[in-house]
């Protein structure tokens, strides 16, 4: 995953409810496993996390490679290299490979950019060859990335030949951009003996309740809601108008509440104890939405105005609404650059320069009525 904020990783792993192994020096891509499984790093750069996961799931070990990739091209280059090291050690090993690359593929993998990026592509596309690496495919949103209207697809899945043997199925989702100009990419992979077996979350009755009561289905809004962002975000590419814009913003607003809904949902607990108690329950209830609707007032400190440089003085400060005189006026004509934008009266600056002995003193006159307080035309 790539992390907007600084690095929580006890919170994540509450959260998703996976234990947390460890992330690249950059703290750009973080690991998480599920409990009795085990993943060894045995590549650990700027732009790639490499490893070996093994799980009582499957029979073998599985090769399992996530990108970070660097936004130039020259910057890529050890990356390109480091995937082809890793193919060569890898040879007959159930591997995926994903995550950001930075680049494209080929241009149907963006719009609104006329960029030349050919060169990239290459490099891309033959690293892609040279590890025998297949595209699984996609579906969700046709791009990963968005900005100022340029929408590209920089992140991707791939897999080795080995991988499918393994897995009957390999389905690669573009989630919708929420918080992020990248939208997150879910991959779902189904054995040919696949069930259903895992871990089952248990919920205590009152939480239920409380959660049924108070604000219905939240995992069911949540994917509605997501759905409601895959759309809008759809209709934004089609047509990148205010208004579509304006949609999408609403959506992933709500979005962003109802996952501050389920995280307290999911998380009912008092230092580090679960919550059982009823009364303790209905609390947290009223102390979640009170910190999200009515936060506590910040009470502010007296400013120390003498920090504050005084820029005039009392006398300086009555001047500027003095009448000023025929060289104050004459100086200020003169000061505007004669190429300047030209007045309401269509005449530029150099005109009044050039003809300031026939115009001067009205001006000076027009300007001097107008401090006295007559009506600016």
């Amino acid at each position: 995953m790539e992390p907007l904020t600084t690095p929580d990783p006890d919170q994540f792993s509450k959260v998703l409810g996976l234990n947390f192994i460890g992330s690249i020096p950059t703290g750009k891509i973080w690991l998480f496993v599920e409990e009795g499984s085990t993943f060894d790093i045995e590549c650990d750069s700027e732009q790639l996390l490499h490893g070996r996961l093994l799980s009582h799931r499957f029979a073998s070990h599985l090769a399992i490679s996530a990108i970070y990739a660097k936004c130039t091209r020259a910057e890529r280059y050890p990356l390109w290299d480091t995937m082809r090291e890793l193919a060569g050690s890898l040879d007959g090993t159930p591997w995926i490979i994903g995550g950001d690359f930075n680049t494209i593929l080929s241009h149907r993998d963006r719009i609104r950019s006329d960029t030349n990026r050919q060169t990239e592509m290459v490099d891309f596309a033959e690293t892609i060859d040279v590890c025998r690496l297949l595209d699984p495919g996609f579906d969700g949103a046709e791009f990963t990335w968005a900005k100022n209207g340029i929408f590209e697809r920089l992140d991707r899945v791939l897999v080795r030949e080995a991988w499918t043997r393994i897995f009957k199925a390999t389905r690669v989702t573009n989630l919708p951009r929420i918080t992020s100009d990248h939208g997150p990419i879910l991959v779902r992979c189904k054995t040919p003996n696949n069930t259903n077996g895992g871990k089952a979350f248990r919920v205590k009755r009152d939480l239920k309740r409380w959660n049924k009561e108070a604000f219905g289905n939240i995992h069911a809004n949540l994917k509605a809601k997501k759905e409601d962002i895959a759309t809008a975000q759809a209709n934004f590419e089609a047509r990148p108008t205010l208004e579509n814009r304006v949609a999408i913003n609403k959506h992933i607003a709500k979005h962003i509440l109802l996952l501050r809904m389920e995280e307290d949902f999911w998380r009912q607990k008092d230092n580090g104890q679960e919550i059982t108690d009823e009364a303790d329950i209905a609390k947290s209830a009223v102390d979640f939405f009170q910190q999200l609707l009515a936060p506590p007032i910040v009470v502010l400190e007296e400013p120390d105005l003498s920090l504050i440089e005084q820029v005039y003085s009392l006398e300086q400060a009555a001047d500027i609404a003095k009448v000023p005189d025929a060289d104050e006026v004459n100086d200020a004509a003169f000061s505007i650059s004669g190429d300047s934008a030209p007045g309401p009266d269509g005449f530029s600056a150099s005109f009044y320069q050039a003809c300031w002995g026939i115009v001067g003193p009205e001006v000076v006159e027009a300007i001097g009525q107008f401090f006295r307080g007559a009506f600016l035309p």
